[in-house]
């Protein structure tokens, strides 16, 4: 019962008209198409839930730290979103289960007792303040459960609870502010502000002690209770008691209980140098502001020339943080701190850990996951680590994967890297530590000696790129760059690393000084090679830009850092190319996408002694790198098509492919072919267009760089290929079944070979031309040689082939005619062929004639009319009167099947002739027939009509000829008056005298 369904729909197929038909396959068509995507999308797009990763992100979402929350979930939920989109981790998916614990330690503790318990869940990431982390670590160290902790001030508590902090811990960072603003600013007089918390005694402790090292401790130390106005106006008085002894501030405060701080000291006038710890170089802390701002006023008053460490400077970011930092805002529409980018990179050291070692998602064996997960971040090594937007990651057998402290200072509220930075030392790069400290280029901080790192703001501006060579990968051009440093070097003694030629800086265009400040500008104009960066990009598209390092100073004497005060980034700079119309016009390429960015440029040692040997330095070289992404200025798919519905597009059009293929074996009619063919016309293009992008997508990501070349010149050279396809096709159904159908006649393989051959030379000379790039006139030439000397050698076969053509073209005779060519028999045409006619004769035999000799010879078509007159001629009596004669020869033929009534057949009186030496009265009898292959047959049955109609006339036996017997003679002659057999030829002497006394 359940097919009987399907059963009626077939007969009802059946029953319906052609176009209701092709209506229902195009429905089949899409239904078919969409059961597919589906699948597709659950299995490739969107992985089934059961085999997915479940990260946790556990973050204040409500609350006073709501802003620190937003950072954190934005940042994980980028990089998750950027996972399942490429595939997922091993063809599953990412799930992010976001948790709000408020930054309460009671509810901490709750949330992380339903992560433990959930069996899906693989790592754990977040926790802000250290109450609630050192709260909910417990929980997860019993689960087995990674927990991945980046807030500043718990660090130094992970380990006993077996956690994997990616942040430098309160102390140490104290220990650093305290050691730069003493021996990098130089502030000798200094005092302690800490909040009333165990976060901001740690800070204050570790900073005074270590600021005691250096001679004098601290000249005061001050308390307040966050949120207590009192205490915060006591505050203020106290300062202004001892602001002339106090020198600058260390603020021992969170991103919460600073800004009120900063406010209120403003407010009561008081200009004070700040420095304070990584949380106030979030967001949150900056945003503080525009509520503490009085009406009109800036944020930037309160914050700007503050001195905040940190753990990411987006300025002297690697071109990943850059993209991170343009995409982030892009979609969320601010910028991202450093909070965002380690949330982020959190969920990456998960996600490439997981891949790497092959741990499955799911729910199966949870606890196993979760304990390999742990052992393979303790088995990590720099080489085996996790590279993300905030650099390397490894936490080894330390459990930390601590990056550097770097120095801030606010410009307004933008926070940018401070002119020096400190750099820490390798074990084994320096022999001398102690000359290094005395010299003044290196600092003993956190226990291990760190280089003093001048640091050079560096700014670029593109003008114009011309004379873009793709062949070549080279373009020139046109651009700004400045410096603007601190101290006594050459920070324009650079070179640039993917120039052509070497480009020297000499003076500067432009030089000016502020203070200790020196500012310089140069113009540059130049040729560099394309394609200098790793950054990806689509198929089409080129890096154009410039890269360069210093001549001499590694990255422990100087670091360049991108000037994000003097010009625009991320969308903005993309939008400043354009409007400034850097590409040349004529050209036809746009801008893309655009970015600068600071990277580490390891260069070979080659021998040198700076740079081999023990207490030797690295050869890393700071780098910047300016990176313009150009793209052809034409409308392309991929602007308005999402890539994920390239995936579809491939499945409709596969399947549509595969329909028309089917349709085309039944050979059911011109009808489905006409549609067959147009469902082809539009579903190979869209498989081509949608396959292409999918796998060259893949390959940019994947595959080296020949590769990747070779399998766009493929993809290119397709698009030449497949229509060529199409339109031979055309021509067999549009132009030779419409032909063969009209005529009757099959359409020479030769004549279809030699059109297929011309379309697909056109299409591979397209390839030469357009793909390829190679002059077509000169592969002409080149091959030119080569055709003559195989020319001469295939000569006959050449002819053959051309004249060929000429039968086909002026067409004297087609497949199935009965023709004569030259000496040979009269034979049936069976094929035309590149270099023979082929015919069968009467007794079965086959004759190939070579089509240069047919086309030479006589050639005599018996079918080209549709009907083929035959002839046949006798002697008779000459003394009979030749009305009698025809009265008895005149309706003979009809009486044989096979000869046609109209034109009706004839006799004709030829004459008097001679033969032998005598006389012959010589008849013709004509008639027609349809058929030219049963002329032996008819001829035959004519004959005996003609001998009977003779017979009863009495003119065979009654003539006086007959007493010697030669009553008559006849003769056979065919149509072309050559061949005749002579009947009765005996006495012809005798015969010819009595024709001649009648006569």
């Amino acid at each position: 019962m359940g097919l009987n369904w399907l059963a009626a729909a077939v007969a009802w197929f059946r029953r319906s008209n052609k176009r209701t038909k092709f209506m229902a396959i195009l429905g089949i068509l899409v239904a078919l198409g969409t059961l597919l995507s589906l699948l597709a999308r659950v299995t490739v797009v969107t992985a089934d839930d059961s085999s997915s990763y479940h990260i946790a992100v556990v973050a204040p979402l409500t609350g006073p730290s709501a802003e620190v929350g937003r950072s954190m979930r934005q940042g994980a939920a980028f990089l998750v979103d950027n996972i399942n989109k490429a595939g997922g981790i091993n063809g599953s998916t990412v799930v992010l289960q976001v948790f709000d614990d408020q930054d309460n330690p009671a509810v901490a503790a709750d949330i992380a007792g339903k992560i433990a318990a959930d069996n899906r869940i693989l790592a754990v990431t977040g926790h802000w303040s250290a109450a609630a982390q050192a709260a909910a670590a417990p929980i997860y160290n019993k689960a087995g459960l990674p927990f991945l902790s980046f807030s500043p001030g718990w660090a130094e508590q992970a380990s006993e609870h077996k956690a994997f902090p990616m942040l430098f811990d309160a102390r140490s960072e104290a220990r650093f502010l305290s050691n730069y603003a003493r021996n990098v600013i130089g502030h000798k007089l200094m005092s302690v502000i800490a909040e009333e918390s165990d976060y901001g005694r740690i800070l204050a402790d570790s900073f005074t002690e270590t600021f005691e090292r250096f001679g004098a401790p601290p000249q005061f130390r001050w308390t307040f209770k966050p949120g207590d106005a009192d205490s915060l106006k006591k505050l203020v008085e106290s300062y202004r008691a001892k602001r002339d002894e106090a020198g600058a501030l260390f603020l021992a405060a969170d991103e919460n209980s600073a800004p009120p701080v900063i406010a209120a000291f403003k407010a009561a006038g008081l200009r004070v140098v700040w420095f304070g710890p990584s949380r106030l170089a979030v967001n949150a802390f900056t945003k503080a502001f525009q509520t503490l701002a009085a009406k009109g006023e800036s944020p930037g008053n309160f914050t700007n020339g503050l001195y905040a460490s940190s753990p990411l400077l987006f300025d002297t970011a690697n071109e990943a943080a850059q993209n991170f930092k343009v995409a982030y805002g892009l979609r969320f529409g601010a910028e991202p701190d450093w909070v965002a980018a380690f949330s982020h990179d959190a969920i990456k050291m998960v996600a490439e850990t997981a891949r790497a070692r092959g741990i499955g998602g799911g729910e199966g064996d949870i606890g196993g996951k979760r304990t390999r997960l742990a052992e393979a971040f303790l088995a990590q090594t720099p080489a085996s680590g996790v590279r993300g937007v905030t650099g390397q990651m490894v936490f080894g057998e330390s459990r930390a994967a601590s990056p550097p402290v770097l120095m801030g200072i606010y410009n307004g509220t933008t926070p940018i890297s401070a002119l020096t930075q400190l750099q820490p030392i390798p074990k084994g790069a320096v022999s001398n530590y102690i000359e290094e400290l005395r010299q003044g280029r290196a600092l003993y901080v956190n226990d291990r000696f760190m280089y003093k790192t001048n640091v050079v703001y560096v700014g670029l501006q593109v003008t114009e790129v011309s004379e873009l060579d793709l062949e070549k990968e080279t373009a020139q051009v046109k651009f700004s760059v400045w410096f603007r440093y601190r101290g006594n070097f050459e920070p324009q003694d650079v070179i640039f690393t993917n120039a052509t030629e070497p480009v020297k800086l000499a003076a500067p265009d432009e030089e000016a000084n502020t203070g200790d400040l020196t500012y310089r500008l140069y113009e540059v104009k130049g040729k560099f090679n394309l394609n200098f960066s790793g950054a990806p990009r689509s198929y089409g598209s080129h890096i154009v830009g410039v890269a360069f390092r210093h001549k001499g100073l590694n990255r422990n004497n100087l670091q360049y850092v991108v000037d994000v005060l003097g010009m625009p980034s991320g969308e903005g700079l993309k939008q400043r190319l354009i409007q400034d119309k850097v590409i040349a016009p004529g050209l036809g390429w746009e801008v893309d996408r655009a970015w600068v960015s600071q990277e580490v440029a390891q260069e070979d040692a080659l021998g040198s002694p700076k740079y081999v040997g023990y207490g030797s330095i690295s050869p890393d070289f700071s780098k910047i790198d300016l990176g313009v992404v150009i793209k052809k200025a034409n409308l392309s798919p991929r602007d308005f098509v999402p890539a994920e519905w390239f995936i579809y597009i491939a499945i409709f059009a596969a399947v549509a492919s595969i329909i028309a293929h089917a349709m085309d074996s039944k050979q059911q009619g011109r009808f489905w072919h006409m549609h067959s063919y147009g469902m082809r016309l539009v579903a190979w293009p869209m498989l081509l267009l949608a396959g292409g992008n999918l796998v060259l997508d893949y390959a940019y990501q994947n595959l080296p760089l020949a590769q990747v070349y070779l399998a766009v010149t493929v993809y290119d050279g397709l698009w030449w290929a497949v229509p060529a396809r199409l339109v031979v096709m055309a021509v067999g159904r549009f132009a030779w079944t419409p032909l063969e159908e009209k005529s009757g006649r099959k359409i020479p393989n030769v004549v279809r070979m030699f059109v297929a051959f011309i379309i697909y030379s056109l299409a591979f000379l397209g390839i030469i031309g357009f793909v390829l790039n190679q002059p077509i006139t000169s592969v002409l030439a080149g091959s030119g040689l080569l055709a003559m000397i195989v020319g001469l050698a295939i000569q006959a076969n050449i002819s053959n082939i051309f004249s060929g053509i000429v039968l086909n073209m002026e067409r004297p005779f087609g497949v199935g005619d009965w023709v004569k060519i030259g000496n040979a028999e009269d034979a049936r045409i069976t094929d035309i062929t590149w270099r023979t006619t082929r015919m069968q004769t009467r007794s079965g035999m086959t004759i190939a004639i070579p089509n240069a000799k047919a086309s030479e010879s006589q050639i005599i078509n018996y079918s080209v009319q549709g009907r083929s007159r035959m002839t046949i001629h006798l002697f008779v009596d000459p003394s009979l009167p030749t009305e009698t004669v025809r009265k008895a020869l005149y309706d003979a033929p009809l009486q044989c099947p096979g000869v046609l009534a109209e034109p009706a057949p004839a006799v004709y009186f030829d004459g008097i002739v001679s033969g032998e030496g005598g006389w012959l009265a010589q008849y013709s009898v004509q008639y027609w027939i349809k058929d030219y292959s049963g002329k032996t047959s008819v001829t035959g049955r004519v004959w005996d009509a003609v001998y009977s109609r003779l017979k009863e006339a009495g003119i065979a036996l009654g003539s006086s000829l007959a007493s010697r017997g030669n009553s008559s003679v006849l003769r056979e002659l065919d149509e072309d008056g050559k061949a005749a057999t002579l009947q009765d030829r005996e006495d012809w002497d005798v015969i010819q005298d009595e024709l001649r006394n009648r006569i």
